[in-house]
């Protein structure tokens, strides 16, 4: 395996600001929960990711890299297009430039010619792993009043949690240390930390690329290790619950979980009704109501809201157009890599699999920076092995 050496790769600069830059949105909510100031992470983040983009194209990009990264526009440009009939005149232009950093996090892998995808990892997956902690610090402090905080200070729980439950679908396929119990000790740490959080899909999603990774890679010891280490937990979580903070967050989390099987799931089909009515609008079928309209088209007002389902959501405010053009470039990504036999296909695909499960319970398109550079990173590779001559052959 690659030893990780920053200072002699070439593109370490591509690994460090992608990682910096996707956990950016998670330190930013910590350090406001923990500190209570709102420090510019994102804004910095992003500067170093457009400087990191910029740098791929001066070094100088070959034609084949350019037209790769062009698959994304068509989907882009709709979405700008359709401000000129969404009702939105507000959150449209946040989502949009949401939309924008997925674009640049697309570009970065495909534009640099390069990402070293296991520097990528590690130093995703130990920043991460370190703002998770400093989350769960922030969390377990602010317990006494919890329910007193601003919305995006409370909001960190399923925000922390989407990170903990893509931690686990890399520990599934990917050794982080030369060390088993140093990734079994990661392990535990997530685990407990995603319990806290209470963050019912990133959980359950989670775990259960945790286990695949593990059947997948024949580690049969460290699935027989990780059942008794996930029975230890829960015991460990009733030790805790005699501890103030912790109970409060434990007892918030299995109140979470039995509301899932109590009737949220059946709450999902008011989704349908507002679905039927937007299939008795032809124009709308076809064009949607326009970039960031779900709050004012169902709620009555401007704001961030979502259906909770990317698939809905991309269908009512892009219209078919929208989720084909999306669909296109997800589709091509996911094809162009299983043309590629890189090392580090497995855990790629699986942390895309994770994304796309999540984006199906809860978040908004303009939130899937992961799944965006991760479909530019496919790409990247493919590019690779066909100037290598060692695409996979039919």
């Amino acid at each position: 395996m690659e030893r990780l050496n920053l200072l002699s790769e070439k593109f370490s600069l591509v690994a460090v600001a992608a990682a910096v830059s996707l956990a950016s949105g998670l330190l930013s909510q910590a350090i406001l929960l923990v500190v209570g100031v709102k420090f510019p992470v994102v804004s910095v983040a992003f500067g170093f990711l457009i400087i990191a983009t910029l740098g791929g194209i001066l070094r100088g990009v070959e034609r084949d890299r350019f037209a790769t990264a062009t698959l994304i526009l068509p989907f882009l440009l709709w979405a700008v297009c359709s401000v000129i009939w969404t009702p939105s005149e507000g959150y449209v232009y946040e989502k949009l430039a949401g939309l924008m950093v997925c674009a640049l996090l697309f570009w970065l892998p495909i534009l640099s010619g390069s990402v070293y995808v296991d520097s990528f990892i590690r130093i995703y997956f130990f920043l991460t792993v370190s703002v998770l902690a400093f989350s769960a610090f922030g969390m377990l402090r602010s317990a006494g009043d919890f329910y007193s905080l601003s919305d995006s200070q409370r909001s960190i729980y399923l925000t922390a949690g989407y990170f903990g439950g893509g931690l686990l679908a890399i520990l599934g396929f990917f050794s982080v240390s030369r060390s088993w119990l140093i990734d079994l000790a990661l392990t535990c740490f997530v685990l407990l930390c995603l319990l806290l959080t209470g963050a019912r899909g990133p959980l359950l999603f989670g775990v259960g690329m945790l286990f695949l990774g593990l059947i997948v890679r024949r580690s049969w010891s460290s699935i027989t290790v990780l059942s008794f280490v996930g029975f230890s937990i829960l015991l460990i979580g009733q030790f805790l619950s005699q501890f103030e903070q912790a109970a409060f967050f434990i007892d918030r989390a299995v109140a979470r979980f039995i509301l899932l099987f109590e009737g949220e799931l059946s709450s999902r089909t008011d989704l349908w009704v507002q679905m039927r009515e937007w299939l008795a609008d032809d124009a709308a079928v076809v064009f949607g109501y326009g970039t960031g309209s779900w709050g004012f088209m169902v709620l009555g007002y401007d704001e961030r809201a979502y259906p909770h389902n990317i698939v809905l959501e991309l269908l009512f405010e892009n219209g078919v157009i929208g989720l084909f053009l999306f669909v296109l470039v997800f589709v091509f990504s996911v094809w162009a890599g299983l043309k590629v036999r890189f090392p580090y296909l497995g855990v790629v695909l699986a942390l895309i699999c994770y994304e796309f499960l999540n984006f199906m319970k809860s978040f908004t398109i303009s939130d899937a920076r992961m799944l965006f550079f991760l479909m530019g990173i496919l790409l990247a590779e493919r590019l690779r092995a066909a100037r290598e001559g060692s695409l996979v052959r039919d």
